[in-house]
């Protein structure tokens, strides 16, 4: 029995701009927030670190840190969303 081979999904060009509107955003709300908030979100969301690494680094606790990436992360949704009704 021969198999059919799906063809390729077309490019998604529109994924190249959500990614340009996403570092758009950060470039905003980044100004709002601490040093250190922004160093924890970044290293724990980007870097992958554990909350207790990224705090040992900027000198909080696991906690704040969870804190601090959930105040981005909701932060970032809303100019996301600002954004796109644009």
């Amino acid at each position: 029995m021969i198999q059919e081979i799906p063809e390729p999904e077309p490019v998604d060009e529109s994924g190249a701009e959500s990614h340009a509107l996403l570092h758009r955003a950060m470039e905003l709300i980044k100004p709002e927030f601490e040093e250190r908030t922004w160093k924890a979100f970044w290293r724990t969301t980007v870097d992958g670190l554990s909350a207790a690494d990224a705090g040992a680094e900027v000198g909080l606790a696991a906690n704040a840190v969870y804190q601090s990436k959930f105040r981005v992360l909701r932060r970032l949704r809303q100019e996301m969303a600002g954004l796109l009704d644009c």
